[in-house]
């Protein structure tokens, strides 16, 4: 997927927010954000929004000396999340599953307890709706890559993971470090996983040429993947996966949604 016109703005205020996360120093703040802003204008218009992203979020780890700049906020979100699904009631068919996976990909945590309890009981509709295609492929499926998308999105995977599980060998691709509010290797340390972690490049999105061989391995092998949030969709969607990849997520931007052919805040989970 390439940049739209509303990209720009929305990576300025993602370097902005990393800045400010990465350190107290105001000064530095400043210096990072107006390295980003150059390396945001380099970029063509035509570029994949990842690849101007990855760019600043590596420089401004390397300026500020911090690997983990939203390692305070994953924790939090990470907790938020994990009493959140505790308290729901599970689904017990694919259906139900997706759409609790696809809620955890539309939600702040940081809203009010009662805002969010609000949002989780709203049921999604899929303006993409590929389930019963999902099942079926499923059932002949060997194979399956869940490829991870932010942090708290976890709680609400795993009992989707759990019914794949049950059916397949499961691989789990999250971050090999921190990126962003990205699920990492070390952000699974005191969950027990119904999946195989295999570990990706820490990138948002999803990079075959920065792999490890295992994680291409994996990824060309399995017989599904499936594959949440807008990051991964950016970068996987130049590539060709000869429909093999299922993406579950909401459309929280106007560049998304035009390349999905839906509305914003739209809902997907598709075969595309």
């Amino acid at each position: 997927m390439r940049m739209g016109p509303e990209c720009p703005e929305c990576l300025r205020n993602l370097a902005r927010l990393t800045a400010d996360l990465s350190t107290a120093d105001p000064k530095l703040r400043e210096e990072m954000v107006r390295r980003a802003e150059a390396i945001i204008s380099s970029y063509p218009p035509s570029s994949v929004p990842a690849d101007v992203s990855n760019d600043f979020l590596a420089m401004i780890m390397e300026v500020s000396g911090n690997p983990d700049p939203f390692r305070d906020r994953k924790r939090e979100e990470m907790e938020r999340a994990r009493r959140i699904v505790a308290g729901l009631e599970k689904p017990s068919e694919l259906p139900g599953l997706v759409e609790l996976a696809a809620v955890g990909n539309s939600l702040d945590f940081f809203l009010p307890p009662s805002v969010l309890e609000a949002a989780i009981r709203e049921k999604p509709r899929f303006a993409l709706d590929h389930r019963h295609e999902l099942a079926e492929r499923l059932a002949t499926a060997g194979e399956v890559l869940y490829i991870a998308d932010n942090a708290g999105e976890i709680f609400f995977d795993i009992p989707l993971l759990e019914f794949l599980a049950g059916r397949a060998r499961v691989f789990l691709a999250v971050k090999e470090r921190p990126v962003q509010n990205d699920l990492s290797l070390e952000d699974l340390r005191g969950i027990d996983l119904p999946a195989e972690p295999v570990a990706a490049p820490a990138k948002v999105g999803v990079y075959l040429s920065h792999a490890s061989e295992d994680f291409r391995r994996r990824f060309l092998s399995a017989d599904l993947i499936i594959s949440k949030g807008m990051g991964n969709y950016e970068t996987l969607s130049e590539v060709e996966l000869g429909r093999r990849c299922f993406f579950i997520l909401r459309a929280k931007c106007w560049p998304v949604a035009r390349s999905l052919g839906v509305r914003k805040n739209d809902y997907v989970a598709a075969f595309l």
